[in-house]
């Protein structure tokens, strides 16, 4: 795991690769408020953070919901 993304969350739930580009999803064990969404996306690109999100809902066009 990329040593930024190791302070934002706990558990990868999802991986994906395309265009040249690591997809990331990591789950949260603590989240809601007060603290951050349940969820959160990274992006790498040659190794370097390209996109981080927060969300709190798993999208149905990604398929089943991770456990």
């Amino acid at each position: 795991m990329h040593p930024t993304m190791k302070r934002f969350a706990d558990t990868a739930v999802a991986l994906a690769e395309g265009n040249g580009r690591q997809w990331i999803v990591l789950k949260r064990d603590w989240h809601g408020w007060p603290d951050s969404e349940r969820y959160v996306l990274f992006v790498l690109e040659n190794e370097e953070v390209w996109l981080a999100r927060d969300f709190a809902r798993w999208p149905r066009s990604w398929g089943e919901h991770p456990a």
